[in-house]
């Protein structure tokens, strides 16, 4: 009976070793499998952490400057035009540019456009253009808006450059998308 207790010690001893490499493994796999992940979450959080650098950021703050410029416009030239509401008065406003392309508001707006508006809306441009490598999936319909935006409106300053002022805003709004 000794040595049939001995063997099943033994036997008990080897089911256990092998238990233990067998979990041993099965640790490291896990952890390795763990490890890949970890790399891929960084690998997806620094991409990230460049689309807000290089892209995302520079895009808001160009959004930003651009809306609070042309709000600004806005409230200063059509403060006296009948109505509370700020989106009627730019309409009211933008009316009265389009009729009278050579009064104060339309040189105003011109100029706004000229020195503030467009270098801003190109810099926003060239951001997207520059970075289009960053951007994941479908490329955004809002940024193809950009474009068209921005070239309309290097089309009106120069038309205006030439005393045109048979239109004074583009046929694509700028996206407020962006």
């Amino acid at each position: 009976h000794a040595g049939v207790a001995i063997f099943l010690v033994g036997a008990l001893n080897c089911l256990l070793v092998v238990s233990g490499f067998g979990i041993t493994w099965l640790s490291m796999l896990k952890r390795y499998e763990l490890d890949c992940r970890v790399q891929r979450l960084k690998g997806e959080l620094e991409r990230t952490e460049r689309q807000l650098e290089h892209i995302f950021g520079p895009l808001r703050a160009i959004t930003h400057a651009t809306e609070v410029g042309f709000r600004s416009f806005v409230l200063e030239h059509a403060a006296e035009m009948s109505c509370s509401e700020e989106a009627v008065r730019q309409e009211k406003l933008e009316a009265h540019i389009v009729r009278c392309p050579r009064s104060c508001e339309a040189r105003r707006y011109r100029d706004l456009v000229g020195c503030t508006l467009q270098p801003l809306n190109r810099r926003a441009m060239e951001i997207a253009l520059n970075h289009t490598h960053l951007i994941d999936g479908d490329f955004p319909e809002c940024l193809y808006s950009l474009y068209s935006h921005v070239i309309e409106m290097d089309a009106l300053l120069e038309r205006w450059s030439n005393r045109d002022f048979s239109s004074m805003f583009p046929l694509t709004g700028y996206p407020v998308e962006v």
